[in-house]
């Protein structure tokens, strides 16, 4: 009965995107959107046993972060939606926000809201890394969406790769106007590359919790470049065995997301001093 029930999920979810292409707001990049309709309808089988062996008795757990900078409380609602329809159901939700949780958030389920005293996100993800209880950490901005067996998959590439401490996704952008576009299929982790440019995998990235203790967590003097560093120093722990890469599109950036405050100028210092320490190591 579940087979048949995800099976007929993923034909409507087709449908939708294919009848997307003849609605008034098709956006120009009208390829991909067909090319994502194709792409589900020829590996819904590989999607249906990734959630089938998911929940072959695998219980790991996610501790999922969103950063809520001033003025995206709007965005948060189609996060958390996205979350609500997981077929993979082991998963906890921090927010990050300088205000006060609204009632809402308050009352539901599988939600904890922590209120920071300033605008510095890093030592709030750190409370996650030293308080959670889960097996693996994801950091979302609010108005990212992943796609409904996004957690499914993590689980059962790392049930096959058990080696892999740093697991990321291809990933696109979604635009304002919940259409896809700008695909990202990336590459798999290649250090040299990620020396020479600030590319972070971050985008769906999910990383151990055993690593991130055993890293200290996240460096609160690399803030704006958390992601960046952290990186760096999981491969110095690990290398290449310990990352591993999911080829296809399970994480969908919100063009309207990111919590870094800081000035650019800032950010691509925090960036040259978490390179030459890990240089230097």
């Amino acid at each position: 009965q579940r087979v048949s029930e995800l099976s007929q999920q993923s034909e409507v979810a087709s449908a939708r995107k294919a009848t997307a292409l003849s609605g008034p707001s098709v956006p120009k990049d009208t390829a991909y959107v067909a090319w994502q309709a194709t792409h589900r309808d020829e590996n819904s089988m590989r999607l249906l046993s990734a959630d089938l062996f998911a929940r072959a008795g695998v219980r790991a757990v996610f501790d999922i972060v969103i950063p809520l900078p001033p003025g995206q409380a709007r965005l948060l609602s189609g996060t958390l939606e996205s979350l609500a329809r997981q077929h993979h159901p082991y998963w906890r939700v921090t927010v990050l926000s300088e205000q006060a949780a609204p009632k809402e958030i308050e009352s539901m389920a599988g939600v904890r809201w922590l209120t920071l005293g300033g605008p510095a996100y890093v030592p709030g993800l750190n409370t996650v890394v030293n308080e959670g209880k889960g097996d693996w950490l994801i950091g979302l901005e609010a108005g990212d969406r992943l796609e409904e067996h996004a957690l499914s998959a993590i689980v059962a590439a790392t049930a096959r790769h058990p080696d892999w401490r740093v697991v990321y996704p291809d990933e696109d952008g979604l635009g304002a106007d919940g259409f896809c576009r700008h695909p990202f299929f990336k590459s798999d982790v290649c250090i040299d590359f990620h020396r020479a440019t600030p590319y972070a995998l971050i985008g769906g990235m999910a990383v151990s919790r055993e690593l991130l203790r055993d890293l200290g967590g996240f460096r609160v003097d690399c803030e704006g470049a958390e992601y960046y560093d952290l990186m760096l120093r999981a491969y110095a722990r690990v290398g290449d065995a310990g990352f591993g890469r999911i080829s296809d599109v399970l994480y969908h950036r919100h063009v309207e997301g990111g919590h870094c405050t800081l000035e650019q100028d800032s950010v691509v210092a925090t960036r040259k001093k978490a390179l030459e320490s890990h240089l230097l190591e």
